[in-house]
């Protein structure tokens, strides 16, 4: 193993993330950056380079509560449309729903399926499972329709993909990460990066 510097030329917006020492971090790209790591042939240790594929609004309404569940209560929420803009830019179908499952006070796994249509019309499914962890003040915040920092509460997952386009193939089978942020009860927005 050697220890390298590595010069990040490639990126041109401010949106490349990398991953090391167990935390996300921004790339800022307006300027060069060396990044430590350490490699054996070309293979980088310590640290996963990710591209952003697409900043995503999904719109939920009429949620329906199934309380008592095995793994807690949980909240249906349908999703009724919204839009994703990027790489790959469309409209998020009004099908499909996320569920909010909450174990335990302030923490919930929520697992949605999504029906994106492109604008060169592809239909992509997209299933998300993400965390959300937040605690009761800033909940209560957001009941009120205050608007909270993404910073005071944790709100990222996984997404993969499944489609019968070609031209979107590229996207089946990868690791994809994704960044959440709460702007209302009825509105959320992720940004999606594939690994």
């Amino acid at each position: 193993h050697m220890h390298i510097s590595v010069v990040q030329s490639y990126c041109n917006s401010k949106d490349s993330r990398f991953f090391m020492a167990g935390a996300w971090s921004y790339i800022p790209c307006n300027q060069d950056k060396r990044i430590q790591g350490t490699a054996t042939g070309n293979e980088f240790i310590g640290q996963i380079f990710m591209k952003k594929l697409f900043d995503i609004n999904i719109m939920q309404q009429n949620d329906i509560p199934v309380d008592g569940t095995c793994i807690g209560n949980a909240l249906v929420s349908p999703t009724t449309g919204g839009s994703f803009s990027g790489e790959i830019n469309g409209t998020v179908m009004p099908v499909g729903m996320g569920i909010t499952y909450t174990p335990y006070e302030g923490k919930n796994d929520i697992i949605s399926t999504l029906m994106l249509h492109t604008d060169d019309g592809a239909d992509i499914i997209m299933d998300m499972k993400m965390y959300l962890d937040i605690d009761a003040v800033y909940e209560e915040k957001l009941m009120r329709g205050e608007s909270v920092s993404p910073d005071s509460y944790y709100f990222k997952g996984i997404s993969d993909f499944k489609t019968g386009d070609e031209r979107y193939k590229y996207l089946e089978r990868k690791v994809c990460v994704c960044e959440s942020q709460i702007d209302d009860w009825e509105s959320v927005t992720a940004s999606v990066y594939l690994v």
